[in-house]
């Protein structure tokens, strides 16, 4: 079985934005997202405006940086999807009105009260 390939570790004395670049450059050659770590792919996406400011780049290769920025924010937005805590379901509009159906809450009906008796003045 083949293993995937993982982005090397910071070398000693490399900047963030170097380190960043080179990540961008590792998701760019490989498409891989799996391996590398959030911060690592938030460091690739901090840089991007800088990989693409050069003035050389080939439109084609900025395309491509583009594409894989977009693959590196769907792999974070996806993770952070599998760690965010679900909200109660929202109710669909229409459906304020209580459950009356064989799924209803069973609660215990009113305990009806007799009417208070009426005070008579009778006067004789």
């Amino acid at each position: 079985m083949r293993q995937l390939p993982t982005p090397d570790n910071p070398t000693p004395g490399e900047t963030l934005q170097g380190y960043g670049l080179r990540i961008l450059g590792f998701v760019l050659a490989t498409g891989i997202t799996a391996t590398a770590s959030d911060q690592q792919l938030e460091l690739a996406d901090h840089v991007y405006p800088l990989a693409i400011s050069n003035p050389d780049l080939l439109d084609t290769t900025r395309e491509q940086m583009t594409a894989t920025r977009r693959q590196i924010m769907s792999a974070l937005a996806y993770r952070r999807s599998l760690t965010s805590i679900p909200a109660e379901p929202a109710q669909p509009a229409g459906h304020d009105k209580p459950n009356l159906g064989p799924m209803a809450r069973l609660t215990p009906p009113p305990t009806p009260r007799p009417p208070q008796p009426a005070a008579a003045d009778l006067t004789f």
